[in-house]
């Protein structure tokens, strides 16, 4: 019954040009044009800020802090280029579940036997894995 009552807070961010738009559920929305903020230290700040979340969530979920600097090089990489997203850079879930599924693997967590369930398992799914 709470179920039915639930009601979605999710919120949808689009940007156009210099302008940032927050819509919510009900249809209104917030608007922020970035040309508003008169104080350069504070717009600098909004960049670098976006810039950091950008870089970091790329080295989110990694299993060494060498991978996790490769991630973020790849992004910094990107950046640099002009690109905010390049196919090149990411990666598939198939490659993430078999990243993760190695790694535990390698720690000893996971069998090589309950691997291959795992692998049989998503391939139900639809999922190909490949684990090396």
């Amino acid at each position: 019954m709470a179920e039915e009552n639930k009601v979605s807070t999710r919120t949808s961010w689009t940007v156009n040009g210099q302008v940032l738009v927050a819509t919510f559920p009900d249809g209104e929305a917030l608007t922020l044009d970035t040309k508003d903020i008169d104080n350069d230290e504070v717009r600098d700040m909004c960049f670098f800020y976006g810039v950091k979340q950008k870089v970091a969530d790329s080295g989110a979920g990694q299993d060494t802090w060498e991978n996790k600097r490769t991630k973020m090089q790849d992004t910094f990489d990107m950046l640099a280029s002009g690109k905010w997203t390049d196919k090149k850079f990411r990666r598939t879930n198939e490659e993430i579940i078999a990243d993760k599924i190695t790694s535990a693997m390698d720690k000893d967590s996971v069998s090589a036997k309950e691997a291959e369930q795992l692998k049989k398992l998503l391939a139900k799914a639809g999922m190909n894995i490949n684990l090396g």
